[in-house]
């Protein structure tokens, strides 16, 4: 694909000083973010507690979705825990995504399997980390998604852009038949004789 000029990549016939000028769409949506009334109000960190701020609106605090932790406890290097994701409800970060911030493991990101908050603030892992955890290491865990619709509604309220199917049978169902040697035949009579 070209853009006109001669060189080698399109993009640098487009650059400033090259007398010509690229063609900027305008956004579809136009987000703005801004801080009411001029000045951050105190936000509550209760779960539930809110805040009115100068312009009226009210705020409720709800549950973090990304946590910064340390490891407390280690089962394996598949299987830790971490006593400050106490507060969780169990299963709250399965699915979820740790990131290591540090420990030999720094950098890399594995899938949570399952989350329980007893005894201790357990997470299981579907794979384990290829270096050894060790009590300190700090990670980042994000909230999972079951990529369910009741999920989506009920924990996300993002409803709208589920984008799955989850009407359409599973294979099972769509590859079921009905067993018609069994189901509305009527039994053999004898034919009589002797």
């Amino acid at each position: 694909m070209s853009f006109g000029g001669g060189g080698s990549d399109p993009i640098d016939n487009y650059k400033p000083g090259k007398g010509k000028s690229r063609v900027v769409k305008t956004p579809a949506f136009n987000m703005k973010y801004a801080v009411s009334s001029g000045a951050e109000p105190a936000w509550p960190t209760t779960v539930g507690a809110t805040i009115t701020d100068a312009n009226g609106i009210t705020w409720q605090a709800i549950r973090a979705r990304r946590i910064k932790s340390t490891v407390t406890g280690v089962f394996g290097r598949a299987n830790f825990s971490a006593e400050s994701l106490s507060v969780y409800p169990d299963d709250y970060f399965q699915y979820g995504i740790v990131t290591w911030l540090t420990g030999e493991n720094a950098g890399l990101k594995v899938e949570a399997h399952a989350f329980r908050k007893l005894p201790s603030p357990n997470i299981e892992l579907f794979e384990a980390m290829p270096f050894v955890i060790t009590e300190g290491d700090t990670f980042e865990i994000v909230q999972g998604c079951p990529k369910t619709r009741t999920a989506c509604r009920s924990t996300f309220n993002n409803n709208h852009n589920h984008r799955g199917f989850p009407d359409m049978p599973t294979e099972d169902k769509a590859l079921a038949t009905p067993n018609f040697s069994q189901q509305g035949t009527p039994k053999k009579q004898d034919s009589g004789g002797s």
